[in-house]
């Protein structure tokens, strides 16, 4: 997308044909190589030499504490990114937590989405602990969810 907005002709084929010549010359490493699709691509020591010589830019650190194949996971789905990140956003503390017809209403505005798209995700990211289940709603009926550290760690990233 990015590399599209300085080039229209460009195509996801040449972008990965490039990061292939950029792996073997030892400029960037993949993050998660046994994946298919959603390949995750960070400079090496040399890769960001490089780059800050070419192009002035420096390249900060890769973060060590995040779980790349979660975030992955998460980068590749528009709806995936928008209700984790809707978590931090929200400013619901830990312990009150957030129902998923709250999330709706928080999301309607900006990005429309259906219950049942929510109910799906919110489930996909229970069950790879990015957020978790910490009550219930007076009436019983609703259930609350919380993002978790490593879920919080991920949103943080997806903002860099």
């Amino acid at each position: 997308e990015a590399a599209t907005k300085i080039s229209s002709n460009i195509r996801l084929c040449d972008v990965m044909q490039l990061l292939r010549g950029f792996e073997k010359k030892r400029l960037v490493y993949c993050l998660n190589p046994h994946r298919s699709t959603g390949k995750l691509y960070f400079p090496t020591l040399l890769g960001s030499k490089v780059a800050c010589k070419a192009f002035g830019r420096k390249v900060e650190n890769i973060p060590i504490r995040i779980n790349w194949k979660k975030y992955s996971f998460v980068v590749r789905g528009k709806s995936r990114r928008m209700i984790l990140t809707e978590f931090v956003k929200s400013g619901f503390s830990e312990s009150k937590g957030i129902s998923i017809p709250q999330i709706r209403n928080r999301l309607k505005e900006h990005y429309p989405v259906g219950t049942n798209v929510i109910v799906r995700v919110v489930n996909e990211l229970e069950k790879i602990a990015l957020i978790k289940c910490v009550g219930t709603k007076r009436n019983g009926k609703s259930r609350l969810y919380s993002i978790t550290e490593e879920g919080k760690r991920i949103v943080i990233q997806l903002a860099k």
